[in-house]
């Protein structure tokens, strides 16, 4: 399910809006593809770092699926989007010129790091189901 889908891509909602469709009306979904708003993935980061609302984001796994090789970022840049649309080129361009800042953000919010460069879809698929088995099996 992609958070794009239900929230506006224009505006950066709240982080705490995001959270609660993460968890509430998401049911079912292993995997949710979460926007590019470097300032909701900020305001999570910083929210999960001092410890606000730990029964919500206990119940969450963030894994970033990094994309470092530029080359390979923007050839995933060129597909459809979540609404099987063409990105336009200023979207493209926003993103690349924006790439290290949203790594960071991204890199510290989540709790495992993938870099997909080399990886088939179904690799990654592989990877985050035997992730949800581990964590299953620990609880």
């Amino acid at each position: 399910m992609d958070m794009d889908k239900h929230f506006s891509i224009t505006h950066s909602p709240p982080f705490e809006d995001v959270l609660g469709w993460m968890l509430e009306q998401t049911p079912g979904q292993e995997v949710l593809a979460v926007s590019a708003h470097r300032e909701m993935l900020l305001d999570m980061t910083a929210a999960k770092r001092r410890g606000e609302l730990p029964d919500q984001f206990a119940r969450l796994l963030f894994v970033y699926l990094r994309t470092p090789d530029p080359v390979k970022h923007h050839e995933r840049l060129m597909l459809p989007n979540a609404h099987g649309q063409a990105r336009p080129d200023w979207h493209v361009e926003g993103v690349l010129a924006g790439q290290e800042a949203m790594h960071a953000a991204c890199k510290d919010l989540a709790d495992v790091t993938l870099n997909t460069a080399s990886m088939t879809e179904e690799e990654v698929v592989r990877v985050i189901h035997a992730l949800k088995s581990a964590l299953v099996g620990r609880g």
